[in-house]
Formats: structure tokens, C-alpha cells, sequence
């Protein structure tokens, strides 16, 4: 039952437990992520094991088991997300200087969206944007807040969407 939910660390990743704290260090050539532990870990052979006690409760150490290997995974390759502008006059530029995107969204004004450090973003074309991050839960919530500053609207085909995600468009009102 440990083998099944063990978590092997890849030959270029560093881990490191720090007792007191309770805190895992994830660290490659460039990175380092935190990560809190709830419970006493064992770290043996490069892989982490949990006591019994965690084991027995199976639901919370198979969420951490997979938030931890999300961590790794996002150290490791990386994690990318793109979204697409549609709309006459809908556009984005990013500014490097100040870490921001400057949207063009339909508005009377122009829409500045200040981005965390830890995502980098990128605007290839003028309506497409490109979020790149090593952690998978704030590059979601940075693309939820941006998709929200214009959501896409199903009858118009206006807004901004996930660019891996179908969207089907509605028939209006027939008259």
C-alpha cells in the first residue's frame, strides 16, 4: 500500500525536509517551492512515504499525494496556459517594465491587469495570450480573473477563451 502512494522525485530535483518547520523544499538549477507538511513524512531512498495514521485516511493523502505531484511536475516541465481574444477591437499587449497585460477588451477604457511574479506571460499575436508558470494553482486563478474581466458570451462569440476548451455558440431569437 506505501509503493502505490509513494512519490518518486525525478534525478534532477533536490528535496529536503525540514523537521521543525514541517515544510518540503522542492529545488532544481533555477527554482524552489515550499511546500507545507500536515503530518510527519519519511523521506527513504528518494522517495516520500507517510505514516499509517495519514494512510488510514485515505482522501486527504490521496489530494496531498497529487498536490505534491503537481509541485514536482510543475518544477520539472512547467506549467502553460493560453487564452484567445474574440471581438472586433479586442486586443492585449504585454508590458515587460511593469509585469502587466494592457487589454483592449470593448471598453471605453483600456484594461491594465497586473500579473503575480511567479507567472511570466507572453502575447504572441495580438489576441493571444500566453501564461506560463511552475505553479498550477495560481496560473488557474490568473487565467480565471483575466477570463472574467470579459467572459465569453455564447451568442456573439465575444470575449476571452481557453484555448484548449470548445465553446459552442447559441442560435439567437428567431423571429
Amino acid at each position: 500500500m506505501l509503493k502505490d502512494l509513494s512519490i518518486r522525485k525525478p534525478s534532477n530535483l533536490h528535496l529536503a525536509i525540514l523537521k521543525k518547520e514541517r515544510v518540503l523544499i522542492l529545488r532544481d538549477k533555477n527554482n524552489v517551492i515550499s511546500f507545507p507538511l500536515k503530518e510527519s513524512f519519511k523521506f527513504i531512498n528518494s522517495q516520500l512515504f507517510a505514516e499509517k495514521n495519514l494512510i488510514e485516511e485515505k482522501g486527504f493523502y490521496s489530494t496531498y499525494n497529487v498536490t505534491l505531484a503537481q509541485a514536482i511536475l510543475g518544477l520539472g516541465v512547467g506549467y502553460r496556459k493560453q487564452l484567445k481574444i474574440a471581438g472586433i477591437g479586442y486586443s492585449c499587449e504585454y508590458k515587460n517594465d511593469s509585469h502587466s497585460l494592457i487589454l483592449k477588451l470593448g471598453f471605453s477604457h483600456t484594461v491594465i491587469f497586473p500579473l503575480d511574479k511567479q507567472i511570466i506571460a507572453a502575447c504572441p499575436k495580438p489576441r493571444l495570450i500566453v501564461l506560463k508558470s511552475l505553479d498550477k494553482k495560481a496560473l488557474h486563478k490568473c487565467a480565471q480573473e483575466i477570463q472574467n474581466l470579459r467572459k465569453p458570451n455564447p451568442y456573439k462569440d465575444l470575449g476571452i477563451y481557453h484555448a484548449d476548451v470548445k465553446y459552442r455558440t447559441k442560435v439567437g431569437k428567431k423571429t
